[in-house]
């Protein structure tokens, strides 16, 4: 028999039917553990009636047959009507009877007793907090109503008063723990679809803000189309050709500016909800891990990995638009390599690396030697740190070696070595170049955007350092920086310059 097609049904039994899609993850869940509790109710009454009638409890025995076929009827029937707040309701009513029929005759070997104490768990289970607290509340009022007049019926059980002592304080604590498991599952689940709505919304914003930068771009591209057809037709004076493809010109960059302009605000306007969701989840683990199921603990970090990765994109994306409009200030002062940058940087990334088993070093030729250069911190440590993250991505066992040296031409040179993946020599000509990765699509191995590299050559350009990668698929690879001739300022404050560079050709972000 086909494995798969058994485990359909079996999910077709337990969720009867209902889409999850439609009516959502925590309905589907009630409906699941609804079906689960009434099939582990219906094999625990027939053990248990088969048992009464061993020992002569006919009605007993009789009882729990006649329930464990009425819970086998709640199933078919949730099956094919779907009316699930009925036939819970129903359960808990039923179950209810049941329990007090048990308690007031004592079940097997006076038992009866000991049900009541799973009906504020059965209740809390399948249906919501407000009518199973009436439902337990009013089981243990019949309890201690027929406590008051037991001595009337003289052919049922009678319980003492030491008994009843404990019985009703141990049924409270019960039923308070199954409220404050439910209000706190409840209150929970509430949360996360909250947070899920509004992230619905930022992206459905975000998407509708690229539908209309698409809509401008066609249009700017037709209006183009249109004044090239005029100068053709009209056969202006040479003067005049010229104003117009400068006009036209003035127009592209514009939209280009505009276009990346419009990219950083969106993703400013992401970053912000992003950080609120992550903090808020962060508060909500906190408060509530202890107190929820385990197989809802690993939502928590789906939600934090993935916010995380979305805050890193919309960095890069910030980054990259910083470079392209030139409105970066690169601030330029003396600052060691080594001590400043590399060192601190080997620290960091060294949990990360023992996380995938690899073996992180530093070694420093350069002893004895100056390693003060007149740079910007702040690309220089994001070009180094970029290769060591890189470094350390695509390397899944040995080892990432960053060297510190000097060259034959008397400059200083840093290298950072792994022994991972590699990369073939046709990605090598493109691999500078923005939302360019060499595994594309969607069933990549490797996340990323393809914008790492391409701000790391944009920081070697802004620091005059250039840079150079040896590698071969599938034998590690090999960048080497190499710093330009010492030139250190005697002015202690840190200079400014505007930093002006080419505009980078990007692709449609999809």
């Amino acid at each position: 028999m086909n494995i798969g097609f058994v485990r359909d049904k079996i999910n077709l039994l337990l969720n009867s039917g209902f889409d999850e899609k439609e009516n959502g993850i925590a309905f589907i869940a009630k409906v699941r553990m609804f079906n689960q509790v009434c099939i582990i109710g219906i094999i625990t009454l027939v053990i248990l009636g088969s048992s009464a009638l061993s020992k002569n409890y006919l009605i007993i025995g009789l009882y729990d047959f006649i329930f464990a076929a009425f819970l086998t009827f709640i199933i078919y029937y949730l099956r094919v009507s779907h009316k699930y707040n009925v036939l819970s309701t129903l359960s808990v009513i039923i179950t209810g009877v049941l329990f007090f029929y048990l308690y007031v005759t004592g079940g097997v070997d006076n038992t009866g007793h000991l049900w009541y104490y799973t009906f504020p768990l059965f209740s809390f289970f399948i249906i919501d907090s407000k009518k199973a607290s009436y439902a337990a509340i009013i089981l243990l009022i019949l309890a201690l109503i027929y406590f008051f007049f037991q001595d009337n019926f003289p052919r049922l059980v009678k319980y003492s008063p030491n008994l009843i002592l404990r019985f009703v304080p141990s049924y409270l604590v019960v039923f308070i723990f199954s409220y404050i498991f439910e209000k706190t599952r409840e209150r929970t689940y509430k949360i996360v679809s909250d947070k899920n709505k509004e992230l619905s919304n930022t992206v459905d914003r975000l998407e509708k803000n690229e539908k209309e930068l698409k809509k401008l771009h066609e249009e700017l591209e037709q209006k183009v189309v249109e004044r090239t057809s005029e100068l053709k037709d009209t056969n202006k004076q040479l003067v005049s050709e010229i104003e117009l493809k400068n006009k036209a010109m003035k127009v592209a960059e514009s939209a280009v500016k505009m276009k990346t302009e419009f990219l950083a605000q969106v993703s400013h306007e992401i970053r912000t909800p992003v950080n609120s969701i992550l903090s808020y989840t962060q508060l909500l683990k906190t408060e509530t891990l202890d107190k929820i199921p385990e197989e809802l603990k690993f939502c928590f970090d789906m939600i934090n990995n993935g916010g995380h990765r979305l805050i890193r994109t919309v960095d890069l994306i910030l980054n990259m638009s910083e470079v392209q409009t030139g409105t970066y200030e690169a601030k330029k002062e003396n600052s060691d390599i080594i001590k400043d940058i590399i060192k601190p940087l080997v620290g960091e990334f060294q949990s990360a690396a023992k996380t995938k088993g690899l073996e992180l070093s530093f070694q420093n030729e350069l002893e004895g030697e100056e390693s003060i250069f007149e740079i910007d911190v702040y690309t220089v440590t994001q070009i180094i740190a970029n290769l060591i993250d890189n470094a350390i991505k695509y390397t899944d066992k040995g080892s990432i070696k960053i060297i510190a040296y000097k060259s034959v031409e008397g400059l200083y040179s840093v290298e950072i070595q792994d022994t991972g993946i590699g990369i073939s020599k046709k990605f090598q000509e493109t691999l500078f170049e923005p939302f360019t990765q060499e595994e594309q699509g969607y069933t990549r191995k490797f996340e990323g955007n393809g914008l790492g590299m391409a701000l790391v050559k944009e920081y070697c350009n802004i620091n005059k350092i250039k840079i150079s990668v040896q590698s071969e698929k599938g034998n590690g690879s090999t960048f080497k920086l190499i710093f330009p001739k010492k030139k250190i300022f005697e002015n202690k404050e840190p200079i400014s310059e505007q930093v002006s560079i080419n505009k980078i050709k990007t692709a449609d972000v999809k």
